[in-house]
């Protein structure tokens, strides 16, 4: 979707929204026979209030961890199909579940669990009926997987090498039990996150309570009833829910809900598949009954996409338009300072996570320069990205703080150390000061020398290239360029 849009900024949103859509879709025909054009219209329903409660933004942003949250529901619905007698779920469950694993990490003990636990019950029910399926479905496997195989076998470290070490060797201590089960109720409650939208972690004992009694009635019906497609469901539910408490547990350092957003997800189905028991067990011959649920249920649809559409319209903005206008602002003279070459790209960025840096750097590459960033960054730029210093023919350094956008150049011969940015007021201190005391100023220090040059007025984002000379002697840095302002 991003290359029929010239790979431009509005193709990779195009792109987002498509996974979403795709997803959606496939959702809603996903229903295993034996369950009827009832689920059709619960799954409606849960969809309209996950769509609320993500908002607009959500669904604009091509962010990794968005593009796996509705994947997962097509996920749980193909191994639910799966493990109920539709064989030929299993292609479906794996392309799925790859999907999700690769866009987050948080989703590999869910979707390894599930997996295995719906191909188990698969083969024990039918036998050599499985063999071709899963045969097929490993192949699906094999094909989704390939890439990140290569780039395992022909980098170092490769990207699973990478993942592996960082969830091997944490760097930080993993989440305290309170605050683990705090967030799980919070996540699990009828009116948590999933139905309310993105909220810190608060105690919801009562709205857990009623998740979980609606859940043990519809479990007890579908017993007392034997009705298999439910049980099966509620069993794969029970073990997603273990699997969920786990991956919650193996979190370390601070806690984002970004991270368990496939709770909303679960949450949501276990809502749902619970009221759709007790309404197959109650009603199920009237409800089977009625030809016109299937149009009741697409019909649904159609109106709460028009409705959605209608409400996201006057909500819907340009997922961090601020920092596009501030790439946008200093690359044309940054790229004006920057004869042609290979740069390496440093950044000191406290509160958008690099947002602006990897901006510039694309922008960088796309008009022709050769780019690239220190070893720590390689997991978000790609190892092809890294650059060793010796290498580079300049550096690059992107700064936030506050202030208007300016941007200079720094000159420094081969061999001279390399410059740093230091802001003389940090930005706590920046936001506490009073507005008439101007503005936080920024200087350039040279190490190789004790010359100091300080600009102007500070920098929203200030950003500076550091041009190498091929000449032995260094050249101390000895002024400040401003090139532009915002």
């Amino acid at each position: 979707m991003c290359a029929l849009f010239g790979r431009s900024s509005f193709g990779l949103m195009a792109g987002a929204v498509s996974v979403h859509l795709v997803s959606f879709a496939v959702a809603l025909l996903l229903a295993p026979p034996s369950a009827a054009a009832s689920l059709v219209v619960l799954v409606t329903l849960a969809l309209v209030v996950l769509v609320r409660a993500s908002g607009p933004f959500f669904f604009l942003e091509p962010w990794n961890p968005w593009l796996a949250v509705f994947p997962f529901l097509v996920f749980l619905l193909a191994v639910w199909g799966l493990a109920d007698g539709d064989r030929w779920m299993a292609p479906l469950a794996v392309l799925a579940g790859a999907h999700t694993i690769q866009s987050h990490t948080g989703y590999l003990v869910l979707v390894i669990g599930l997996l295995g636990a719906s191909v188990v019950v698969s083969v024990v029910r039918f036998g050599r009926r499985t063999v071709g399926p899963i045969l097929v479905a490993g192949v699906v496997g094999a094909l989704v997987w390939l890439p990140p195989l290569i780039d395992q076998l022909t980098r170092e470290p490769g990207n699973l090498s990478i993942l592996k070490y960082n969830f091997t060797h944490p760097d930080a201590p993993y989440l305290a039990k309170g605050l683990v089960m705090r967030a799980f109720g919070s996540e699990l409650s009828v009116l948590g996150p999933w139905m309310t939208g993105p909220a810190l972690v608060t105690r919801n004992l009562p709205g857990v309570v009623v998740t979980l009694a609606l859940w043990a009635a519809a479990i007890r019906l579908a017993w007392r009833r034997r009705d298999r497609s439910a049980l099966t469901l509620h069993g794969l539910l029970a073990l997603a829910t273990v699997l969920a408490l786990f991956s919650v547990e193996r979190i370390f350092g601070a806690y984002f809900e970004y991270t368990v957003r496939w709770f909303w997800v679960l949450t949501a189905t276990i809502i749902a598949g619970s009221v759709w028991t007790i309404w197959r067990c109650w009603a199920r011959r009237w409800l089977d009954e009625v030809s016109g649920n299937l149009l009741l249920g697409l019909g649904l649809a159609a109106a709460v996409s028009l409705l959605a559409t209608v409400q996201f319209a006057g909500r819907a903005e340009v997922p961090f338009e601020t920092d596009s206008a501030m790439v946008a602002s200093v690359v044309g003279d940054v790229e004006a300072g920057l004869p042609t070459g290979d740069y390496l790209v440093r950044w000191f960025d406290p509160v958008g996570l690099g947002a602006v840096p990897f901006g510039l750097l694309l922008e960088l590459a796309r008009d022709g320069y050769g780019v690239g960033v220190d070893p720590q960054h390689a997991a978000a730029a790609l190892p092809q990205r890294v650059l060793p210093e010796d290498r580079a023919d300049g550096i690059v350094y992107v700064v936030l703080g506050l202030g208007p956008t300016r941007c200079g150049h720094y000159l420094a011969g081969r061999r001279s150390p390399s410059p740093t940015l230091v802001r003389t007021r940090t930005w706590r201190d920046h936001r506490s000061s009073s507005s008439s005391s101007g503005p936080a100023s920024s200087r350039w220090v040279d190490p190789s020398s004790s010359t100091i040059s300080t600009p102007s007025t500070g920098g929203r984002a200030s950003c500076s290239s550091s041009r190498r000379s091929r000449s032995t002697s260094p050249t101390p840095c000895r002024s400040w360029s401003p090139c532009g302002s915002r």
